[in-house]
């Protein structure tokens, strides 16, 4: 049998907002409400601090964007004070390069980051408009539970990255993402399937509400190694079974040369 331990996360519900301010705000008190509650792992839709620019083609969404880190990430995370947190934040690196970047971590500790790669390109999805696409390594950070992939956006839609995550050892994957209807119903199937596939725990916290004409199908998925989806609680709360990482037996220590004349005397 499998050795599991267990991680109490909390997949707050976000979205509905189209000032940025308010989008920050919203945010930081989902945050800090999960974290009084006692969640170890709170996890934040796409977009986290922002409203979800890229429902427009209107480029004033580039002034959303804050300087790499972002300083709604870093007042996340000490909103989120002991607990863990998984959130995206909309940057620039100045000389106009945007991204939208992932980050996990916990205040005052370890934290690992990786830019959305696959961006979104569809009507009321004008992410190529106001991103770069993302390069380098996918993230996964050494938290408590075990090693916790990272993903965002359209990325949790590639099966190749869940695969490249479990190369690297996760065996939990948490993602933020913003998906209607449709889509939420397809990646809950895909997650289910790359659960079961490589053996990881899965959470998915999904944008909510109406911006700009573009309707959020909201929600949290949660979903043990073996690809079953748990129920999720109505205030975004779950317990999540996370396969632990098998420990090499210590190697038995050499024998002294004394021990080796001993055996061979006998």
């Amino acid at each position: 049998m499998i050795a599991m331990t267990t991680v109490d996360v909390a997949l707050p519900p976000f979205g509905g907002v189209t000032d940025g301010e308010e989008a920050c705000a919203a945010a930081h008190a989902s945050v800090a409400a999960a974290s009084a509650a006692g969640a170890e792992l709170i996890c934040l839709p796409q977009w986290s601090f922002a409203p979800y620019v890229a429902a427009t083609r209107d480029r004033a969404g580039l002034e959303l964007a804050q300087r790499a880190p972002a300083p709604a990430w870093r007042d996340a995370l000490a909103a989120a004070g002991p607990a863990w947190l998984s959130a995206s934040a909309y940057e620039s690196e100045g000389e106009g390069v945007f991204y939208l970047t992932a980050r996990l971590g916990r205040d005052g500790g370890e934290e690992v980051a990786y830019r959305q790669r696959r961006l979104a390109a569809a009507h009321g999805r004008y992410e190529q408009l106001f991103c770069s696409p993302g390069h380098g390594d996918l993230a996964v950070a050494d938290a408590p539970w075990g090693p916790t992939g990272l993903l965002v956006g359209l990325d949790a839609a590639d099966p190749q990255a869940w695969a490249a995550l479990a190369r690297r050892g996760a065996r939990l994957v948490v993602a933020g993402v913003a998906e209607d209807e449709e889509g939420w119903d397809r990646l809950r199937a895909l997650a289910r399937g790359m659960a079961a596939a490589h053996g990881v725990a899965v959470a998915l916290a999904n944008r909510a509400g109406e911006e700009h004409g573009i309707a959020f199908a909201g929600g949290a998925c949660a979903v043990a190694a073996g690809g079953e989806e748990l129920a999720v609680g109505a205030d975004g709360r779950v317990a999540i079974p996370v396969p632990a990482v098998a420990r090499a037996a210590p190697a038995a220590a050499a024998p002294s040369e004394d021990e080796r004349h001993e055996e061979q005397q006998a």
